[in-house]
């Protein structure tokens, strides 16, 4: 009766030991390849950045978009690198409410809910990076709004709005969404070009606006990033 106890015992001990652990597996066979699906860590990093198409450090078309919405001159940005990083070049934070969870397989396309979505964006050039050490000097930041946009299987097309005294500002994201990261093209189109400013950073001169891609994208998704009600 022993030998037979001892002998369900170890087979009741092996088949625990090889049950689903819980853990996350990834997107391989049989798993879902869905950010709704795949959790991220707790670290995830919620800021993209923005690579540009030229390969300098005074891309035109970063400084056509910086020009205007009462941002800057073009006289007043530093170099902003290209690769952007946790110290230099251009990155963002997405936000963007959809009227149902995220499912990059779904037969129905998602709609942006444009009152709970956001796009925040931080410029650091060479002179907030040479300010490190020295007196504060803070990148220059803006907010769009969002204004509309879908996400239809895993392409998306989002589009985000600022408004100021010297004109709006309009940028329109289109990409992928690539398991846990959202990738594409960040387009602008601005409604005046900021051509002199005051010393006190107020633009007192424009031109009509510009437009263009402003550079490729890539943006982790973390719990935040896309969310529904």
């Amino acid at each position: 009766m022993s030998f037979r106890f001892f002998i369900l015992f170890l087979i009741v001990f092996w088949f625990l030991s090889c049950g689903d652990t819980g853990q996350y597996r990834g997107s391989g066979p049989g798993n879902s390849p869905n950010p709704s699906d795949q959790q991220p860590p707790s670290s995830c990093k919620e800021w993209g950045g923005v690579t540009c198409t030229s390969g300098g450090n005074r891309d035109p078309q970063f400084l056509n978009f910086l020009s205007s919405g009462s941002l800057t001159t073009p006289k007043s940005i530093g170099d902003i690198s290209c690769s952007p990083s946790d110290s230099g070049g251009i990155i963002f934070k997405l936000r963007v409410a959809l009227n149902s969870p995220l499912q990059t397989k779904s037969d129905h396309p998602h709609q942006m809910q444009p009152a709970s979505s956001s796009f925040e964006i931080q410029i650091m050039d060479s002179h907030v990076e040479t300010q490190i050490n020295g007196p504060e000097l803070k990148p220059i930041s803006v907010t769009f709004q969002g204004t509309g946009g879908t996400i239809n299987n895993n392409k998306a097309d989002l589009q985000f709005r600022y408004n100021s005294n010297n004109g709006w500002k309009e940028i329109r994201m289109e990409g992928t969404v690539e398991g846990n990261l959202f990738k594409g093209k960040i387009l602008f189109e601005n409604e005046k070009f900021c051509s002199s400013q005051h010393s006190s950073g107020q633009c007192v001169h424009t031109t009509p606006g510009r437009s263009g891609v402003l550079g490729n994208f890539t943006s982790p998704i973390c719990p935040g990033t896309f969310t529904s009600n």
